[in-house]
């Protein structure tokens, strides 16, 4: 009855130790290891500059990220600024003022019509929605973006400054193949 007894606890000890040793392997190694995910690349690196942190002020930002993937034609890109904050207008960026001709751009060129030449990028639409600030673009018909290092730069002092303390978060993503974020 020892012997039956103990080789009952030896099982149970035997299925403790799989059970750690699964435990452990997935936790080291992730379950969406396990399933097959798309994800966009994420940029090499993402900035954004403000000519003025002060609460509220309006102001000029640059905005410097690093593509790891070539932006496909037709291909979307949306700069979403204060990313999850819909508490009101007190907490997000007012962008009710910018329109095409405020932004220009270095790696690419920011266009409102198509002309066939290289690297255009087509400016769409300025969002300034509750929880959802953001500028739109589309790589144009027949052509495609480099990777490389791009600037934007929001110019005329047409973006206006959350009015409460915080940590802001600029978003640079779409279905153009990267994604990244600055604080």
């Amino acid at each position: 009855m020892n012997y039956l007894s103990s080789f009952k606890q030896l099982s149970r000890s035997k299925q403790i130790a799989v059970l750690l040793i699964v435990s452990t392997f997935t936790w080291a190694v992730g379950v969406p290891t396990f399933f097959a995910t798309a994800s966009a690349a994420q940029l090499a690196s993402v900035s954004m500059t403000a000519s003025s942190s002060v609460p509220g002020a309006l102001g000029n930002f640059t905005l410097r990220f690093t593509s790891t993937t070539t932006a496909a034609s037709l291909s979307t890109m949306t700069i979403q600024f204060s990313v999850g904050n819909s508490g009101g207008a007190s907490n997000e960026y007012d962008l009710s003022s910018l329109v095409a001709g405020d932004m220009t751009s270095s790696g690419m060129t920011i266009v409102t019509v198509c002309t066939g030449a290289a690297s255009e990028l087509l400016f769409g639409s300025v969002s300034n929605s509750a929880g959802n600030r953001t500028v739109n673009f589309t790589v144009c018909t027949g052509d495609s973006i480099a990777a490389g290092a791009k600037v934007v730069y929001f110019n005329n002092n047409h973006v206006q400054n959350p009015t409460t303390l915080q940590s802001y978060r600029i978003t640079v993503g779409g279905n153009f193949g990267d994604t990244g974020t600055a604080m």
